[in-house]
């Protein structure tokens, strides 16, 4: 019954998860794309004109044994006027498997009127590994036994279009397709190029100011694959003073999402996300919490 139980999650991780996100090996993950900006578009890189370092943690579907638990990290820097380098790591355990993505960034940009255009390249290196499953059939050697670690590689490319008020994003976080075999004795990574697989993201917000001190920020989300349903989400945030911000807003699959910001000092700022299923084939699943801290080193404080 425990093998089935945790074959029924990986089925579900791989089948419906919260909506269509980057491909890290198997599994769709849910980055919590506003403050995970670096993994999924390289090019947001070149709206940085400080340096920027972010702490992220995720757990998805809370009171589930086995359930995604992921850790980030970014860090960010202007390189020149025109042109900036950046790093982050990734790490995602779910069920038996464990995925760490570590990935460098490159981004130009190039300034059109007020406005800048900016293009991102990432190149990343990753490492798989699959931990032993508990089963009640001991000559059962699939399961019974640790297949070790694999490694392997990808890209991402991005663009991003952005001002004063607003932006806008497209960007191919994944571009090779990296399958871990399982079911075998000794599983390798595969690495392709399977434009049938690639996810392709959009991504773009307004700010309007309300008053000198509020002001209100639609942002949006569309995943478009070939292989995955279409993944959205719409998020409507309210800011005070660029210090306080609260917001909420709808995903894919029925999923609500609730968040809570603030600008702790001028260089240090958090926020907590609470994302909770509300479609009945949810029921019996647990919330996600997303919490991140970000620390800023440069001219301009923090701003959301």
């Amino acid at each position: 019954m425990k093998r089935i139980y945790f074959l029924a999650i990986i089925f579900l991780l791989n089948y419906c998860n919260l909506f269509a996100q980057p491909r890290f090996g198997n599994e769709l993950g849910n980055l919590n794309y506003r403050d995970n900006e670096l993994l999924i578009n390289p090019a947001t890189l070149g709206s940085v004109d400080r340096y920027l370092i972010s702490l992220g943690v995720n757990k998805q579907w809370t009171g589930i044994e086995g359930s995604p638990l992921s850790e980030t990290l970014q860090f960010q820097t202007p390189l020149a006027e025109n042109s900036g380098l950046g790093a982050w790591l990734y790490n995602e355990s779910y069920g038996p498997q464990n995925n760490t993505q570590f990935a460098a960034v490159y981004t130009y940009k190039l300034k059109m009127g007020k406005n800048t255009l900016s293009f991102g390249l990432s190149g990343a290196a990753l490492m798989m590994s699959e931990k032993q499953v508990a089963g009640n059939d001991p000559d059962d050697h699939i399961f019974a036994s640790n297949r070790g670690t694999r490694f392997g590689f990808n890209a991402g490319f991005g663009t991003y279009y952005f001002g004063n008020k607003f932006y806008a994003g497209f960007s191919i976080p994944q571009i090779l397709t990296n399958d871990f075999e399982t079911g075998v004795s000794d599983p390798k990574i595969k690495n392709s190029l399977d434009f049938g697989r690639m996810q392709y993201y959009f991504t773009g917000g307004y700010c309007f100011d309300v008053s000198e001190k509020i002001s209100i920020k639609p942002t949006a989300l569309i995943v478009v694959s070939g292989t995955t349903d279409l993944g959205f989400e719409g998020m409507l945030f309210a800011s005070y003073k660029s210090r306080y911000e609260v917001g909420a807003g709808i995903a894919s699959h029925t999923n609500l999402r609730i968040t809570a910001g603030v600008a702790i000092t001028a260089n240090i700022a958090a926020r907590y996300q609470y994302s909770q299923n509300l479609g009945s084939n949810y029921n019996r699943v647990g919330g996600s919490h997303f919490v991140v801290l970000k620390f800023n080193f440069g001219k301009k404080k923090i701003t959301e």
